[in-house]
């Protein structure tokens, strides 16, 4: 199973940023992840440099209200 970690810190910039292409390329590679039967798996970075795994995403459904939520913002 393919596992595609994406940090939250990231996807928090972009969206301030409004940067519509990074977000869009985000959204096509895990779509393409769970069309696979991958997961898509969210992870905050701490300060401290470690990991707090927030969501594992296997389903599209969740992916699309997410990507709804953020669109919404830009």
């Amino acid at each position: 199973m393919d596992i595609y970690q994406v940090y939250i810190n990231d996807l928090e910039e972009w969206e301030m940023l409004k940067d519509e292409y990074q977000l869009s390329l985000f959204f096509q590679k895990a779509q393409s992840v769970l069309v696979g039967g991958g997961v898509v798996r969210i992870v905050r970075k701490q300060f401290n440099n470690s990991e707090v795994v927030l969501e594992d995403i296997d389903q599209l459904e969740v992916l699309l209200k997410l990507k709804e939520k953020m669109w919404r913002f830009l």
